[in-house]
C-alpha cells in the first residue's frame, strides 16, 4: 500500500486538502508568522493537558475556544481544571464551553485526571456558570470567515451535534486533527469507542481528517528522560507539567512506562508536518490516518518548544533562510565577537535577532536603529505579540539620524512598508511610537535623558571627525556597541498603554 506523505520530495502533494494545511501549518509560517486559529475540544486527561500546554506555548497557533466532552474527566469538571490550568498559565481569556454528558460509564482512570496534582493549582470559584460547548463553538463560528484547525483529543460528540444542526459550519473548518482511529480499524481506540456515532457522523462530512491514534509502540515515550528534560528547563510551561506529574501515584505511573505521548502527537504532527506518514482510509476520500513517526524528530519538536521560552518572553523567531541566526564568535565582526555573549545572557537571543538584522538592513551600527530593535521587542513584550502581529505608527519621521528608528521598528515587530502595517508620520518628529494589537495600543519613548546623550555623543562625533566621514562613522560604531550593550530595553522608554489609535 502506497505511503502518503504531507510533504514529498520531487513529487506533488497528494490531496488539496493537504495543500491547505501546508499552507497553513508551515509556509505561511516561514512567509510571515501568522497564528493560525484553533479550537480544542478535550476530554482533559494528562495527556490532553500537555498538548495544551505545547499548543500555549508556540507563538504561530491561537486557541479561539476549549470545549470539553464525557471521557477521562466529566465535562464540567474537566471544564474547572482547564480553568486551573488556564490562569495558571497567563491565558485567562480563552472562552471554555462544557460538552454533554454521555450516558456511558466513567473510564477507571477518571479519578487519577480529576484529581491528580490540582492541589498546587490556582483555585478557581467552583460555582462558576459555564456555557455549553455548542454555545461556545457557534460563537466562535459566528465571528470568523478564515477557517479553524479542529483539535479533538476527546469524542467527537461536540463536533457531530454542531454539524448535525449547522452543516455550513464544515466550510469553516479547514482541517480536523482526531486523537482516534476510523471505524474500520481492527480495535477501536477510546477516544473512537466513546461515541462511535459522532465518527460515523463527523466523517461524512467531507471535512479532511486525519486520525492519529495509533499502538504505543509506534508513538513517542513520554518517559522520566523526556519528563526531567522538559521540567529542567524554565519557563511556566515546564513548571505546570512539573506540577501536573508530581502526585506519588502519577510518578509511579511514569516511572512504569506508562506515558506515552498520545495527545501531544497531533499537536506536534500540526507543529512540523513533515514528521508523519499517512494512508488514505477506505471509504472515505478526505480521511487519513497516521501509519509512522519520525520519532527523534518528534522528540525534537516537544523539547524546542519548551526550549524556546516562558509564556511571558518572546519566542525565538524562525529564519526564513539561514539554518539558524548566527551567534558563534567566529562568525562576527572582530568588535562585535567579545560582546556576543554577554548580549545574549542579558537580553534574549529574540533582542539579538533583531538587532542583528536592524544593522544589515541599516548597513551600518547606528544607535537610533538599535534603540528602534529594542524599542519594537520591548512592545512585543509588553503585548504578547509575536512577529507580524502588531501594526505600528512610527513618530520618528524619515529625516536621519532619527528615521534611523524606523529600521529597527520594522526589525523587531515584523511590521513592514512592504504589507502596509508600519506607517510614518512625518511631522513634528520624535523618537516614539505607536504599537497597535486589536483594540489594545501602547507608546514607548525613548526618555528624554537619554535623547540628550545621544545628541551630545552625536555632536561630539561630528566635532571631532566631520560629519558622516569614514572616521565618523567607526566612531558611530563604537557608540552604538556601547548603547546596545548598555541599554536595557525594559529602562529606557516611557511606556504608555492607551486604546486610542490617535497620538496626540
Amino acid at each position: 500500500m502506497t505511503t502518503y506523505r504531507i510533504f514529498t520530495k520531487g513529487k506533488k502533494l497528494f490531496m488539496t486538502g493537504f495543500v491547505i494545511l501546508v499552507m497553513w501549518a508551515s509556509g505561511i509560517l516561514y512567509a510571515h508568522e501568522v497564528k493560525i486559529p484553533v479550537i480544542v475540544d478535550t476530554d482533559v486527561a494528562l495527556d490532553d493537558l500537555r498538548a495544551l500546554t505545547l499548543l500555549l506555548q508556540d507563538d504561530h497557533f491561537q486557541i479561539m475556544a476549549i470545549v470539553t466532552s464525557d471521557g477521562a474527566c466529566a465535562p464540567r469538571t474537566g471544564a474547572v481544571n482547564i480553568l486551573r490550568a488556564l490562569k495558571f498559565m497567563g491565558f485567562t481569556d480563552i472562552p471554555v464551553g462544557v460538552g454533554r454528558v454521555l450516558n456511558e460509564p466513567a473510564p477507571p482512570w477518571r479519578v487519577m485526571s480529576e484529581a491528580m496534582g490540582w492541589g498546587d493549582f490556582p483555585a478557581i470559584d467552583t460555582t462558576v456558570i459555564f456555557k455549553d460547548a455548542q454555545t461556545v463553538l457557534r460563537e466562535v463560528f459566528s465571528f470568523r470567515d478564515d477557517p479553524v484547525v479542529y483539535i479533538c483529543l476527546g469524542s467527537l460528540t461536540s463536533l457531530a451535534e454542531l454539524l448535525r444542526s449547522d452543516p455550513v459550519v464544515k466550510k469553516k473548518i479547514s482541517s480536523l486533527a482526531f486523537y482516534g482511529n476510523p471505524l474500520s480499524s481492527p480495535e477501536l481506540s477510546w477516544n473512537t469507542a466513546r461515541d462511535t456515532l459522532a465518527v460515523r457522523e463527523v466523517f461524512t462530512f467531507g471535512i479532511t481528517v486525519r486520525c492519529y491514534s495509533q499502538p504505543d509502540s509506534l508513538l513517542l515515550l513520554f518517559d522520566t528522560h523526556l519528563y526531567d528534560a522538559l521540567t529542567r528547563c524554565s519557563g511556566t510551561g515546564a513548571e505546570f507539567v512539573k506540577k501536573l506529574h508530581e502526585h506519588a501515584d502519577v510518578q509511579k505511573l511514569l516511572k512504569s512506562g506508562h506515558f506515552i505521548a498520545w495527545d501531544e502527537t497531533p499537536v506536534l504532527c500540526l507543529m512540523e508536518p513533515e514528521i508523519a506518514d499517512y494512508n488514505p482510509v477506505k471509504g472515505h476520500s478526505s480521511v487519513f490516518s497516521l501509519t509512522s513517526l519520525d520519532l527523534k524528530s518528534v522528540r525534537e519538536v516537544y523539547m524546542r518548544n519548551y526550549t524556546a521560552g516562558d509564556f511571558t518572553t518572546l519566542k525565538v523567531r524562525k529564519a526564513v533562510i539561514f539554518e539558524k541566526i548566527p551567534t558563534e564568535p567566529e562568525l562576527l565582526r572582530g568588535d562585535v565577537r567579545p560582546l556576543a555573549a554577554d548580549l545574549i545572557h542579558r537580553y534574549g537571543l529574540e533582542e539579538w535577532y533583531a538587532v542583528l538584522l536592524t544593522n544589515e538592513l541599516h548597513r551600518h551600527l547606528g544607535i537610533y536603529s538599535i534603540l528602534g530593535a529594542k524599542m519594537g521587542i520591548r512592545a512585543r513584550e509588553i503585548l504578547r505579540a509575536s512577529l507580524d502581529e502588531l501594526d505600528v505608527v512610527s513618530y520618528a519621521s524619515l529625516q536621519p539620524p532619527l528615521s534611523c528608528l524606523n529600521d529597527g521598528l520594522q526589525a523587531a515587530t515584523g511590521a513592514s512598508l512592504g504589507r502596509g502595517t508600519i506607517t510614518v508620520e512625518n511631522s513634528e518628529p520624535s523618537p516614539r511610537a505607536l504599537f497597535i494589537k486589536g483594540t489594545d495600543g501602547l507608546i514607548l519613548k525613548i526618555k528624554d535623558s537619554i535623547q540628550v546623550q545621544i545628541r551630545k555623543d552625536i555632536a561630539q562625533a561630528i566635532a571631532e571627525y566631520g560629519n558622516l566621514t569614514p572616521e565618523y562613522f567607526s566612531e558611530i560604531r563604537r557608540l552604538s556597541l556601547r548603547y546596545w550593550l548598555d541599554s536595557d530595553r525594559r529602562y529606557i522608554f516611557d511606556e504608555t498603554l492607551t486604546r486610542d489609535k490617535v497620538v496626540d
